[in-house]
């Protein structure tokens, strides 16, 4: 699982079985773990994360989505 970006305590993956699915980032660290779809930065899978990690993840997405989304297609395509 490529690790394609780090912020905040929180690594932002892909999973080489994902290829089927609409682009999106497995996220670990500070406890927790969650699933975010890159077209709307909208939480897929919250995992253990509060209201307010949940939201500086979907910050984080958000900024870097450009730069995630093209990843996940040199990565998958």
């Amino acid at each position: 699982m490529p690790t394609i970006y780090r912020e905040a305590g929180y690594a932002f993956r892909f999973r080489a079985n994902d290829r089927d699915e609409p682009p999106h980032v497995h996220v670990e660290g500070n406890g927790g773990r969650a699933k975010i779809w890159l077209a709307d930065s909208g939480v897929a899978r919250p995992g253990r994360y509060n209201p307010r990690q949940l939201a500086q993840i979907e910050a984080i997405v958000e900024e870097h989505a450009h730069d995630f989304l093209r990843t996940w297609h040199e990565y998958f395509d």
